[in-house]
């Protein structure tokens, strides 16, 4: 659940809930900080992963042995329907990249210790803000990088650990989608 107020047009989140009653975990960000009650005692969320070097280019190699959470599909969108099975065959043996029951949970735990690395949101999946943005306002109070973009009008949104791997999934994601567009694009045909 998100608490949002309009400010010149734009939603902006104040305060971001996300329970999680299986896990017996209640996430909550207000302006300045995050924090997860757990069996009812709260502990600060940050992201304290240690920092690797600056990412150089190698998107894949940066991504090795990660863990990825992939919430992308579109009604519409060819390539988008595409997507799901091309960048699992392109990153299979690369890193884990999965799609689990809840994309609020798995974005708002990224601050805890272990777990995802780094998250995925594109195209449809981001119409459901009661489902992301509570999540993403979580992540980002705790110290988790986001990044926002579109490609082709489609809305991504990528949230990392670290600024490393943050740079290679938005090279991965654009390199992925064109490939997923080019492949589905129809063949062009020369009259003579």
């Amino acid at each position: 659940m998100a608490l949002q107020t309009k400010v010149n047009g734009v939603w902006k989140t104040d305060i971001g809930v996300v329970s999680v009653p299986m896990m017996d975990r209640i996430y909550v960000a207000g302006d300045k900080n995050a924090f997860v009650l757990h069996h009812g005692m709260p502990m600060a969320l940050t992201n304290t992963e240690p920092k690797p070097p600056h990412f150089g280019g190698k998107a894949l190699d940066t991504l090795r042995g990660k863990h990825i959470e992939d919430v992308v599909y579109s009604k519409t969108n060819p390539a988008i329907f595409a997507w799901r099975p091309h960048i699992k065959k392109t990153l299979d043996g690369i890193c884990t990249i999965t799609n689990n029951f809840s994309a609020a949970y798995m974005i708002a735990g990224m601050a805890e210790a272990g777990g995802i690395d780094g998250v995925i949101l594109g195209a449809n999946a981001l119409d459901f803000a009661w489902d992301t943005d509570a999540a993403i306002h979580i992540a980002q109070h705790s110290g988790i990088r986001c990044k926002r973009f579109v490609l082709d009008g489609e809305p991504f949104v990528i949230l990392a650990k670290d600024k490393s791997v943050l740079l290679a999934l938005e090279k991965t994601i654009r390199s992925e989608y064109q490939q997923c567009k080019q492949a589905i694009a129809p063949e062009s045909r020369v009259r003579t």
